[in-house]
């Protein structure tokens, strides 16, 4: 039951992962594919994601899904490159054995990278979430993501809270 669950999650991000309408996003490069559903899934001009490609977890683009994507680094400069909080959580589990340095994700509002500890984040709210039922975003500026919170609502946190939602 929750692997069919999961799969009717990742369906429906992808078919909410739709561009906003700004006009960063309206000038678009080569589509990027989603590894499950095979929709295409613009990235703005310009944007340069990170390697690898696809999520080292669950195999979706990681370019289709650049607002919600991680990158940790182990101590000993092993990468893992994920689409969500959720993989990312899981591929720290996998990875038991390394120490993790670092834990970058994605502003939710300019897609570069930041420290996922030094985020705002935003946890649940209207807008679906990515390879969970509970939507978990990051912001590097609080302005951020409480105009995100009007718009789609949801609860301004930590990383420690959406560490923990991601493991539940």
């Amino acid at each position: 039951m929750k692997i069919f669950a999961v799969a009717i999650l990742v369906v429906a991000a992808c078919l909410t992962a739709v561009c906003s309408g700004s006009a960063a996003e309206q000038e678009l490069e080569k589509p990027a594919k989603c590894q499950k559903c095979a929709m295409e899934r613009p990235t703005p001009a310009g944007q340069k994601i990170e390697e690898p490609a696809e999520c080292q977890n669950c195999g979706m683009d990681r370019r289709a899904f650049a607002t919600s994507r991680v990158l940790i680094t182990f101590t000993d400069g092993t990468r893992r490159g994920t689409c969500s909080i959720n993989c990312a959580y899981d591929e720290v589990k996998k990875n038991a054995a390394r120490k993790v340095k670092v834990i970058q994700v994605a502003d939710y509002t300019t897609k570069l990278l930041i420290d996922g500890k030094k985020a705002v984040w935003v946890i649940g709210g209207r807008k679906q979430g990515v390879m969970s039922a509970t939507a978990k975003w990051a912001f590097a500026r609080r302005e951020d993501a409480e105009k995100f919170v009007s718009e789609f609502g949801g609860a301004i946190s930590d990383f420690n809270a959406a560490w923990k939602a991601a493991a539940d």
